[in-house]
């Protein structure tokens, strides 16, 4: 009992007073850290690389890639939407609603670690994740190679990209992770400001950017030009869904621990967490205002910030300058 008493105590130490906004001669040095880089991460560009991307671009909007021949890839991970949906718990090929939403691709070849659990630590890895789950694409991977070899268009593909490789599990991945590499998110009124342009984003959004690495504390998770950490937090969120804690049973703080999400285009990315449970940017501040379930897994960043109704305000105008 005391131990848990103790625990608590731990938990609820983070709602201490938050940092100070920043002050303009801070705000150069600040907008220093966001800044976004020119080129795409990938591996070295071969002589066939525009061939595996090519291919790959046509492997992530064929829903051969399923069991049941009616879902892509993109079917979850739509450009239309930022390269996920909009429906909050995807929809698998079955028919069976999943646990958790989709996460978008955008800006997937700067990260080494995948999905909302970090199951995957490279891109080859992680889509196999989806085509072969029971729940999502439910499509046997020996399967869809037996497939793509029938297939004529696919053979001269491969043949193209992959040059005495032929069509297999290795060359699948590969062609769809050089597809997913070329996924960025798009230039934004907050990238333009932080290049100089005084005029890019409103003076709502500096002060937001200010609370964002100030009051609100959101850059303990969400810092850089990426806007997460790619770590895992507990956020207090309710639910029985261990997130990483699947993987790390010895470690306290990964229970209910998912990995932080970028928050570019996140204005037109709702519903909002794992379990798409907010539906708006104002249900997520108030989560962490007022929403969090205290419990010894709870992430030591997370801060519980009262803001007034103008630096709510101000923030969201801030989080709209990322689209």
């Amino acid at each position: 009992m005391i131990k848990f008493i103790f625990s608590i105590l731990t938990a609820l130490s983070v709602f201490s007073a938050p940092p100070t906004a920043a002050s303009g001669a801070d705000l150069a040095s600040l907008k220093a850290q966001y800044v976004r880089p020119d080129v795409r991460v990938s591996s070295p560009p071969g002589p066939l690389e525009k061939q595996k991307i090519s291919l790959g671009k046509s492997l992530f909007f064929d829903p051969q890639l399923s069991g049941n021949n009616a879902l892509s890839c993109a079917s979850c991970h739509d450009p239309k939407a930022s390269w996920q949906d909009s429906r909050g718990r995807s929809i698998g090929a079955t028919g069976q609603k999943l646990s958790r939403t989709t996460p978008t691709i955008m800006d997937a070849g700067w990260r080494n670690i995948f999905m909302w659990d970090g199951r995957f630590l490279s891109l080859e890895k992680q889509v196999w994740g989806p085509i072969t789950s029971p729940v999502e694409m439910n499509q046997g991977a020996e399967d869809l190679v037996t497939e793509l070899q029938a297939s004529p268009d696919y053979q001269q593909k491969f043949g193209q990209a992959f040059p005495r490789q032929g069509i297999s599990l290795d060359t699948i991945a590969s062609a769809l992770a050089a597809f997913e590499r070329t996924v960025r998110s798009p230039v934004t009124p907050f990238d333009r400001w932080v290049a100089g342009d005084h005029d890019a984003i409103s003076p709502a959004a500096v002060r937001g950017f200010q609370l964002f690495n100030g009051k609100a504390n959101c850059k303990a998770c969400h810092g850089g030009w990426m806007f997460t950490d790619n770590q895992f937090h507990d956020i207090g969120l309710p639910g029985d869904d261990l997130g990483r804690g699947a993987f790390e049973p010895n470690e306290p703080q990964m229970q209910r621990a998912f990995k932080t999400p970028t928050l570019r285009n996140i204005a037109v990315r709702a519903p909002y967490m794992h379990d798409g449970s907010k539906k708006t940017l104002a249900d997520v501040l108030r989560h962490y205002e007022d929403g969090i379930i205290l419990r010894t897994s709870l992430s030591d960043q997370i801060m519980a910030p009262r803001l007034s109704a103008p630096q709510t305000a101000d923030l969201i105008a801030f989080l709209n300058a990322l689209n």
